[in-house]
């Protein structure tokens, strides 16, 4: 069987803006039958690094891994259908500065110790997220992640945990595994999204991503992306009240497409943005934020 050959990100970014780098057309149409199962393994590692007055750094870090079954409860005659996530498996190891590290893992019994991080990642856990995805893999209705972001919402020392259990993110989970085009048709040109989800407690945080099938190999169609990150709006506790300098770095996305399947396979992402913040002295300090997601499908 063939691999694909990865490119380095400055030759990937050329490629990708290069004139005439036409792609093949593809058939991105996501395939739902009622009762399939899909279980897929996710790793994500945040994190957040302060530094003020260019002296005093505090970083923070959150690593999540978690096995996730994606359950095709209702199909329709129009192709749409009715998808339930639910969390197998459920792993957060939290560090923040000054407070207790926060171990959780759904498959240990709950100690009678276990702080209230724990048991609130215990209630995410047991909590189902239900999509209702028309015919080309599009978020009609999403039932469950408003829930989710409640209960962690507000959470003392929860921004890095509230930034990707969020309404945005369980949105763009699926778009990314259903609907990668958009339109779930033919992509035979480059196309944009936005990804708006919050990057460890600084909402606003939007990345324009400009995507491309690559090639295609084996029944599998990779997908690439190269975004840039921008804000609207800074609600850190740290920059309130203080003139910001926002910049957003270069962030580099792959999705491997089954094409028999109609679904991915494999997406990966990396992001990194840095805020700086100043007095009318100067510059006072900076927030740095760096994401990276591994999401594969494990067996059939």
């Amino acid at each position: 069987m063939g691999t694909f050959r990865r490119c380095p990100p400055i030759a990937l970014a050329l490629m990708l803006t290069a004139p005439g780098a036409a792609a093949p057309a593809v058939d991105l149409t996501p395939r739902f039958h009622a009762g399939s199962i899909t279980r897929y393994e996710h790793v994500l590692t945040l994190t957040q690094t302060q530094e003020i007055d260019r002296f005093a750094k505090a970083t923070a870090s959150l690593r999540l891994e978690s096995s996730l079954r994606f359950e095709v409860t209702r199909t329709r005659p129009d192709g749409s259908a009715e998808l339930q996530l639910i969390f197998d498996r459920l792993y957060a190891d939290l560090v923040r500065p000054g407070m207790p590290r926060v171990i959780y893992d759904s498959a240990a019994p709950e100690p009678p110790d276990a702080p209230p991080m724990a048991r609130t990642l215990a209630r995410v856990a047991a909590t189902p997220v239900v999509y209702d995805l028309d015919a080309g893999g599009r978020v009609i209705a999403m039932f469950g992640a408003r829930e989710i972001a409640r209960l962690v919402a507000g959470r003392e020392g929860a921004d890095l945990i509230a930034g990707v259990f969020s309404e945005p993110f369980f949105a763009e989970l699926a778009r990314d595994l259903f609907a990668p085009a958009g339109e779930g048709a033919d992509a035979d040109e480059a196309w944009t999204s936005e990804l708006a989800v919050p990057l460890g407690g600084l909402p606003g945080a939007v990345t324009t991503v400009t995507w491309r099938v690559e090639g295609v190999e084996d029944g599998r169609a990779l997908i690439t992306g190269v975004g840039q990150t921008s804000y609207t709006r800074v609600e850190h506790p740290l920059l309130r009240g203080l003139a910001q300098r926002v910049s957003g770095e270069t962030s580099l996305f792959e999705i491997r497409w089954d094409l028999e399947a109609g679904r991915a396979e494999r997406i990966e992402k990396a992001r990194a943005v840095k805020a700086r913040f100043n007095t009318g002295a100067g510059e006072l300090g900076s927030v740095t934020l760096g994401t990276y997601s591994l999401l594969t499908r494990r067996g059939r």
